[in-house]
């Protein structure tokens, strides 16, 4: 079967363009925001490939045409890095960096090793952005930062533990599908399951901690109304926490507070986990 990627009007939620991606690319798998970006001022797309050879396809929006494909052996997700360009976390604990010409093509890549420790502190592999800081969080709660701002991922120095809190059986961990996410003022809000234990990643939390990452300090804790799989913060003056419960429903809270807003049920979409807000 053909497959291809579809272009959107973001106005009138209609298609306006297809791109046909050859050799049958694709990659089948829940929906993560990192298989898919983009680089370039946003004219180009960045489209993750698992056939099961892991790459990426670089892709001219405007020209609705491939440019070219990076293979990414042993790395996974994507990144946006610098101007033109992208990063990746690999299965051996590094983080793989590329930068791209005019033509789209790699021209440059760079390795740092040894940035997760993966048997003890692998990352989600969705970050919260500040800035052109990436905020990473582990499956045991060490907040890790890498600056992506440049032609080659940074690791940002001072990695740290969001430490404990009472209230767990047996500790307080991280989980969920998009358990971090950022405010405008560069507060990081962490969704934190009680219950945490190996394999508690994905069971999604009861409560999001709020976090100063210049002060690397608990500044405030959000109770959640059911156990949550995702989160995402609204770019509004006053800002609201949006959280995307197991069972489909999506909550409000105000970002600020924690106070509950209201509920939009589960009538938002079909078992939403990933949230998207717009400006």
């Amino acid at each position: 079967s053909t497959q291809s990627t579809w272009v959107w009007d973001m106005k009138t939620l209609q298609p306006k363009g297809e791109i046909v991606l050859p050799g049958g690319k694709r990659q089948q798998s829940v929906i993560y925001p990192h298989l898919f970006q983009f680089t370039n001022h946003q004219k180009w797309a960045l489209l993750a490939n698992f056939t099961p050879a892991q790459s990426v396809s670089v892709i001219d929006i405007d020209g609705r045409r491939v440019l070219s494909e990076i293979d990414l052996p042993g790395c996974s997700q994507i990144y946006p890095t610098g101007e033109r360009g992208f990063s990746s976390l690999c299965a051996d604990g590094s983080i793989f960096s590329v930068t791209l010409d005019e033509n789209g093509k790699a021209v440059a890549s760079n390795t740092i090793k040894n940035v997760q420790e993966i048997d003890h502190h692998a990352l989600f592999s969705t970050p919260a952005m500040i800035g052109g800081t990436a905020w990473f969080i582990s499956q045991r709660g060490l907040v890790q930062g890498f600056d992506l701002s440049g032609p080659t991922a940074k690791v940002v120095p001072g990695a740290f533990s969001l430490g404990s809190a009472p209230g767990a059986d047996p500790e307080w961990r991280p989980s969920g599908y998009q358990p971090i996410n950022a405010d405008a003022a560069g507060r990081l809000y962490v969704v934190m399951n009680p219950h945490g234990k190996e394999g508690s990643h994905k069971d999604g939390g009861t409560q999001v901690w709020v976090i100063d990452p210049a002060t690397k300090a608990r500044v405030g804790t959000i109770d959640l109304k059911g156990p949550t799989l995702g989160i995402a913060i609204t770019e509004e003056a006053e800002p609201h926490l949006i959280a995307a419960q197991g069972d489909g429903v999506v909550n409000v809270y105000d970002a600020h507070t924690g106070a509950f807003v209201r509920s939009l049920g589960a009538s938002v979409g079909f078992n939403p986990f990933i949230i998207y807000t717009v400006k």
